[in-house]
Protein backbone atom coordinates (compact mmCIF):
# COMPACT_ATOMS: atom_id res chain seq x y z
CA UNK A 1 0.00 0.00 0.00
CA UNK A 2 1.46 3.00 -0.83
CA UNK A 3 1.10 6.32 1.29
CA UNK A 4 -1.41 8.44 -1.14
CA UNK A 5 -3.72 5.06 -0.56
CA UNK A 6 -2.82 5.12 3.23
CA UNK A 7 -3.71 8.79 3.40
CA UNK A 8 -7.07 8.61 1.39
CA UNK A 9 -8.38 5.38 3.18
CA UNK A 10 -7.15 7.50 6.72
CA UNK A 11 -9.50 10.13 5.23
CA UNK A 12 -12.30 8.14 4.20
CA UNK A 13 -12.23 6.23 7.90
CA UNK A 14 -12.66 9.89 9.63
CA UNK A 15 -14.91 10.52 7.29
CA UNK A 16 -17.43 7.61 8.37
CA UNK A 17 -16.35 7.87 12.36
CA UNK A 18 -17.71 11.47 11.90
CA UNK A 19 -20.60 10.47 10.26
CA UNK A 20 -21.41 7.28 12.87
CA UNK A 21 -20.93 9.73 15.94
CA UNK A 22 -23.41 12.32 14.84
CA UNK A 23 -25.89 9.72 14.00
CA UNK A 24 -25.69 8.52 17.41
CA UNK A 25 -25.65 11.80 18.70
CA UNK A 26 -28.41 12.74 16.81
CA UNK A 27 -30.48 9.37 17.72
CA UNK A 28 -30.67 10.15 21.09
CA UNK A 29 -32.03 13.42 20.85
CA UNK A 30 -34.96 12.15 18.53
CA UNK A 31 -35.74 9.54 20.70
CA UNK A 32 -36.94 12.00 23.50
CA UNK A 33 -39.23 14.20 20.74
CA UNK A 34 -40.70 10.97 19.13
CA UNK A 35 -41.43 9.64 23.08
CA UNK A 36 -43.12 13.07 24.00
CA UNK A 37 -45.31 13.31 20.24
CA UNK A 38 -46.07 10.04 20.63
CA UNK A 39 -48.01 10.79 24.42
CA UNK A 40 -49.48 13.52 22.79
CA UNK A 41 -51.06 11.30 19.78
CA UNK A 42 -52.11 8.92 22.34
CA UNK A 43 -54.26 11.28 24.42
CA UNK A 44 -55.52 12.85 21.62
CA UNK A 45 -56.76 9.16 20.43
CA UNK A 46 -57.82 9.04 23.93
CA UNK A 47 -60.02 11.81 23.55
CA UNK A 48 -61.46 10.88 19.88
CA UNK A 49 -62.44 7.54 21.12
CA UNK A 50 -64.90 8.92 23.92
CA UNK A 51 -65.83 11.17 21.23
CA UNK A 52 -66.78 8.49 19.19
CA UNK A 53 -68.44 6.26 22.07
CA UNK A 54 -70.84 9.17 22.88
CA UNK A 55 -71.36 9.81 19.12
CA UNK A 56 -72.25 5.98 19.17
CA UNK A 57 -74.79 6.35 22.63
CA UNK A 58 -76.55 9.05 20.97
CA UNK A 59 -77.50 7.21 17.61
CA UNK A 60 -77.68 3.97 18.88
CA UNK A 61 -80.41 5.34 21.01
CA UNK A 62 -84.21 4.45 20.36
CA UNK A 63 -85.68 8.18 21.36
CA UNK A 64 -83.03 9.34 18.65
CA UNK A 65 -84.12 7.62 16.01
CA UNK A 66 -87.94 8.16 16.89
CA UNK A 67 -87.22 12.03 16.87
CA UNK A 68 -85.63 11.40 13.31
CA UNK A 69 -88.50 9.83 12.16
CA UNK A 70 -90.50 12.37 13.41
CA UNK A 71 -88.24 15.58 11.96
CA UNK A 72 -88.62 13.53 8.34
CA UNK A 73 -92.05 13.78 8.62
Amino acid sequence: MNPFEMVVLIVLLSLVAGVANNYIKNRGSMGGESTDELQSRLAQLDSLEERVRTLEKIVTDRNFELREKFRDL
